[in-house]
Formats: structure tokens, C-alpha cells, sequence
């Protein structure tokens, strides 16, 4: 397996039905594959440009800083990226 880091980020709210949804199928995935896991509530002040990007658009995933899915998590997708990101 390859030793390359690879970071997912998860950008969110607390009260979004869906991005709790994300969550669970990134953590079903992680069972299977390793990689870093971080959540962003797109509502804390710190991330107010993540607010005006994807305020309509969460739960929005990136994997190493690039935008990879947005609205929903399916779980082959992202199992298929992450494959492939290992391989490169």
C-alpha cells in the first residue's frame, strides 16, 4: 500500500442533514481505505469564503486541497478517488 498522504476534508454545518449523511459514508469508506479526516463548518467565522462558495452547495469533500464531490458522498466514487490517488 502506498505511504502517500492523503487528507479529506469534509465542508459542512451542524445542522445539515445531508453533510451528517457525508460523514457516515466517509467513515464507512475509511474502514476499508486510510486517510486523513477533517470536518469544516462552513459557518464559523474563520471559513466565511468556504461560506460564500458552497453555502448552497454542502456537503462539499476535498481530497489534498481539491474539490472532489458536492452534494452528496457516494461511497464507490469516493472509494475510486481515493484508489486512484494512491496509485499517482
Amino acid at each position: 500500500m502506498s505511504s502517500k498522504r492523503l487528507l479529506l476534508t469534509l465542508f459542512g454545518s451542524k445542522g445539515c442533514g445531508l453533510c451528517h449523511e457525508a460523514k457516515e459514508s466517509i467513515l464507512n469508506v475509511r474502514r476499508a481505505i486510510p486517510f486523513e479526516f477533517q470536518e469544516v463548518d462552513i459557518h464559523q467565522p474563520e471559513h466565511k469564503k468556504r461560506w460564500e462558495k458552497y453555502t448552497f452547495d454542502i456537503p462539499v469533500v476535498h481530497l489534498n486541497g481539491e474539490e472532489i464531490l458536492m452534494h452528496a458522498v457516494d461511497e464507490t466514487k469516493l472509494a475510486e478517488q481515493l484508489k486512484k490517488r494512491m496509485n499517482e
